[in-house]
């Protein structure tokens, strides 16, 4: 016997399980709170990622080299595709940075790893790690080998920012230097 229904309207009104969704509203609240908290001395931003490539040196490497030799390579292209923006790159993980920054200086709290879904990936400053790994709650998986702390709902992530923000002295230090410094800069450029 042939079954009718249709699966699709299952998936077209349930909300995600696990949705990262709320991530991005949540680092931009700590962005305005950290510029509040600091009168506007500290700016910060919450943003996703993006790398280039630039050469260095005018020198081949050896993988160039023999890429000269052995002449175009085929590429597999299908005819058929849509020419559509793949609607799968919204689905998987990107990288974003957490920073603080002043006129003179920036500072990385972390980065992370955001996808649509938990869990997601905090990695975070060496100092800061190796002050707090011991402050996460059991259910927030940590590892040593590379700083990262892994979050799996909205909960966790506040809870571990406000250990990564406020229980550390590192994060004490060097928001009060940035401050004392964008203070003098100020006074500095108001005297001229």
């Amino acid at each position: 016997m042939v079954c009718n229904k249709n699966f699709w309207t299952d998936i077209i009104d349930q909300p995600l399980e696990k949705s990262a969704e709320n991530v991005e509203s949540i680092m931009q609240g700590q962005c305005e709170d950290v510029r509040s908290a600091s009168r506007d001395l500290i700016d910060a931003r919450f943003v996703k990622l993006a790398f280039t490539t630039k050469k260095t040196t005018n020198m081949w490497t050896s993988q160039e080299i023999k890429q000269q030799f052995t002449g175009p390579k085929l590429v597999k292209v299908e005819e058929t595709a849509l020419d559509r923006t793949d609607a799968n790159d919204s689905y998987s993980p990107s990288d974003y940075a957490f920073d603080l920054f002043t006129s003179e200086y920036k500072f990385r709290v972390l980065t992370m790893r955001l996808g649509a879904v938990y869990p997601i990936d905090l990695i975070l400053d060496g100092d800061i790690f190796c002050q707090t790994w011991d402050l996460y709650a059991k259910e927030v998986q940590v590892s040593k080998k590379n700083n990262l702390i892994v979050v799996q709902n909205d909960d966790q992530l506040k809870d571990c920012l406000e250990i990564i923000i406020s229980r550390n002295e590192k994060m004490k230090f060097v928001v009060r230097k940035m401050i004392e410094s964008e203070r003098a800069m100020r006074v500095n450029a108001g005297d001229e």
